[in-house]
């Protein structure tokens, strides 16, 4: 569960996703779907009963371990809430600037703020990036393979549905 302005997200994995982050993610206690769907519901139920505005962020587990990845660190339940927070930012925010880091952020799970989202860049897919393109690294292109990137985690959240869990 991660809080902006904008309202309180949770995260929420398909049935093939969950089973993967039942084997890679610490912290991800569930032992069957339907458990982790009903606490899910409970949770958003719960928050909103509390005066919460709170909305389920469809995330793929590929794109919250590649996000893990580029961070620098193991990914962990806490940091898949952190990662569904962020693509709820980016899908509702408007006149948000992108920006792209090679530095892993370990220290903090949550990089943005409601008008900048710094991303970080897995340093070799940035690098293979440029040599497909034929050009040398430039803060402006990393910026750009970041709202790439950016566009990916946001398409995905917007093609699910929860007809498809």
């Amino acid at each position: 569960m991660e809080g902006s302005s904008l309202g309180v997200s949770v995260s929420l994995l398909g049935r093939s996703d969950f089973e993967r982050a039942c084997t890679t993610v610490r912290g991800f206690n569930w032992t069957t779907f339907d458990e982790y769907l009903s606490h899910r519901d409970g949770l958003v139920i719960g928050l909103a009963s509390a005066g919460q505005r709170t909305f389920l962020v469809p995330v793929s587990i590929a794109h919250f371990m590649a996000w893990s990845e580029a961070r620098g660190v193991p990914p962990g339940s806490d940091g898949l809430e952190a990662f569904a927070g962020l693509v709820f930012v980016l899908r509702r925010g408007r006149g948000i600037t992108i920006r792209g880091s090679l530095e892993p952020r370990r220290e903090r799970l949550r990089q943005y703020d409601e008008n900048t989202v710094t991303v970080p860049v897995h340093q070799e897919r940035y690098r293979e990036w440029l040599i497909c393109l034929g050009l040398g690294p430039t803060d402006d292109l990393l910026h750009a393979y970041a709202r790439l990137t950016v566009e990916e985690w946001v398409a995905f959240s917007d093609r699910c549905s929860m007809d498809s869990f």
